[in-house]
């Protein structure tokens, strides 16, 4: 039996607390890399290891020269069952009308579509070639292959790698890339730095003078969207396209 404490013992108090150890700093895990000054040169990086891999399955189907971007194009002909104008497959593959014009346009050249006017002269339709409808079984299956493979490596991320891409080209529906940039130079330079040569760039009513120009499309390929290295690109160095001239 358990004696009480007498009256002149002291009666133990709850033990102290004791202080949280401090929690060590975490190393930057072998995937940490730059901040956001190198973010288009990552995302560049991240889609070339992509897209080489999908286009290295391709050539284990056998099917080599054949471009990634060609496939959604395929599929949503094969489905539609029908001929589709440009801008039909462009809204439905959520591209550009000039990255979707440029696809169909080298898919032309490799003999896997064919152009025919439409009832309106103003619309080209679009419409696969035996050939193509002959390789719908291989990329069927690479596609679903794909589809469940991507699924997997987004399951190793912390957050949904899709998800944030639409996030990302809703945040530069609102407010576009370039804006932003401009914005910067504006706070930064104060127009008190001027650049011989430059053009001026006129941001809500106030004009600056900047270095580089703020807008970077001219170094971005119309077929593929990879960027350029050089300020005066003539030909993508990713899939052989050539740029527009300016």
């Amino acid at each position: 039996m358990t004696s009480l404490p007498r009256a002149s013992e002291p009666v133990p108090g709850p033990a102290p607390e004791r202080e949280p150890e401090p929690v060590p700093e975490r190393e930057p895990g072998p995937g940490a890399g730059p901040g956001p000054e190198l973010l288009g040169t990552r995302l560049r990086h991240l889609l070339d290891r992509l897209e080489s891999d999908v286009t290295a399955v391709y050539g284990d189907l056998g099917l080599d020269g054949f471009r990634p971007r060609y496939t959604p194009l395929v599929r949503e002909l094969a489905g539609a069952g029908r001929p589709c104008s440009i801008q039909e497959l462009a809204r439905a593959t959520g591209v550009t009308h000039s990255a979707a014009s440029q696809t169909v346009a080298r898919m032309a050249r490799d003999g896997l579509v064919v152009l025919e006017a439409g009832e309106d002269a103003r619309h080209r339709m679009v419409r696969l070639t035996e050939k193509a409808e002959g390789l719908l079984p291989a990329l069927d299956a690479e596609w679903t292959a794909t589809a469940a493979a991507t699924a997997a490596f987004e399951a190793e991320l912390p957050y949904s790698l899709s998800r944030l891409v639409a996030e990302a080209l809703a945040a530069l529906d609102r407010r576009p890339m370039r804006q932003r940039i401009a914005d910067q130079g504006v706070a930064a330079l104060g127009g008190s730095v001027v650049v011989p040569g430059a053009r001026p760039v006129t941001v809500a009513g106030t004009s600056y003078e900047g270095g580089e120009p703020p807008c970077l499309l001219a170094l971005v390929c119309p077929a593929c969207d990879a960027v350029a290295d050089e300020p005066s690109p003539a030909v993508c160095v990713r899939c052989g396209e050539r740029f527009p001239e300016r």
